[in-house]
């Protein structure tokens, strides 16, 4: 399944920049966890500060492997201006993200 890359954000920065606390905006405008155990636990979530896509992350969406897949660097800073990057899996697909089964359950 794809998804559009530019409706996929890490909310805040807070969170480690990785696929298991990426987000998707729907078309209403709600923002909920792609992974399913994390939309349960958090059903409601709003855009913190420091929001940011897979696309400003430096991921793209290949569609002959049916992947996004990380092809250049973050362009996320922190406040500070420091680079904040991408941690974890540098190619998965939306599927994974949603079917994700975290230890911290």
């Amino acid at each position: 399944m794809w998804v559009n890359t530019d409706k996929l954000l890490i909310i805040n920065e807070y969170d480690r920049a990785c696929m298991h606390l990426v987000c998707r905006e729907m078309p209403n405008g709600r923002i909920l966890y792609a992974c399913k155990k994390l939309r349960r636990k958090y059903p409601e979530l709003k855009r913190g500060t420091g929001a940011a896509t897979l696309e400003e992350y430096g991921f793209v969406y290949d569609p002959f492997k049916h992947k996004y897949i990380l092809a250049r660097g973050s362009r996320v800073k922190y406040p500070d201006g420091s680079p904040r990057r991408w941690q974890g899996k540098t190619e998965f697909t939306y599927e994974e993200i949603v079917n994700a089964n975290l230890k911290s359950d």
